[in-house]
């Protein structure tokens, strides 16, 4: 029982250090060591076979994909192509005497069906949030969304409908499809439902956030 108890209070902490801008290295090791000293394991052992041993794994794991986004972006970036996608698509989605709620809403759903699609497809999720990251930043820019809220809206694409719904190639529906031994679009009417409530839902609840900060 101790060791989940830990288990929540080290992400708790994790939630708490990250909100206050500390480096993600450093959060880390102060919540493992928080989680090593509630379960009384040996410190320095635990730290450095366990620990860091998974880290290592991880950051292996992890490395190539977030690599390859961030040169995409990069060329994105270089190429002027990310001032020319983003402006053409905001140069359709704002109207002349558009409301400023209708920018946010279109910028929102734009973004969310972008970076949602291509994830959709199968592409790395991590790698689709650092190549789409400049368009996004641009498409915000012009429907005057405050940059902090980038990565919200990314996300409501990246990691919502697009992992689980119907015909998915993410790996959260390829290990259901293994596990259950389900086609990738079981559930197919509820996955449509559920993708419909879920862009509503988001797209409404940053929408709000937006005009209350503005």
């Amino acid at each position: 029982m101790l060791g989940y108890i830990s288990i929540f209070i080290g992400i708790a902490i994790v939630m708490i250090l990250m909100m206050r801008n500390w480096s993600p290295l450093i959060v880390g090791i102060a919540a493992a060591a928080v989680v090593i000293v509630l379960n009384g394991l040996p410190y320095s052992e635990t730290m450095s076979n366990t620990y860091f041993v998974k880290f290592c794994d991880m950051f292996l794991a992890l490395f190539p994909a977030i690599f390859s986004g961030s040169l995409l972006a990069q060329v994105f970036s270089r190429s002027g192509a990310v001032i020319t996608i983003a402006d053409k698509m905001a140069n359709a989605m704002f109207k002349e005497g558009s409301s400023q709620t209708r920018k946010y809403i279109s910028a929102i759903l734009a973004l969310i069906a972008v970076s949602g699609i291509v994830c959709y497809c199968g592409m790395n999720s991590l790698v689709t949030l650092i190549a789409t990251y400049p368009i996004a930043l641009r498409i915000m820019e012009r429907a005057d969304i405050p940059k902090r809220f980038v990565m919200g809206i990314l996300t409501c694409g990246v990691y919502t409908f697009a992992m689980t719904g119907p015909g998915s190639a993410e790996i959260v529906n390829i290990l259901a499809m293994q596990i259950l031994g389900t086609p990738s679009y079981s559930g197919f009417y509820g996955g449509i439902v559920a993708i419909i409530v879920e862009i509503i839902v988001t797209t409404s609840l940053l929408t709000l956030m937006i005009k209350k900060m503005m």
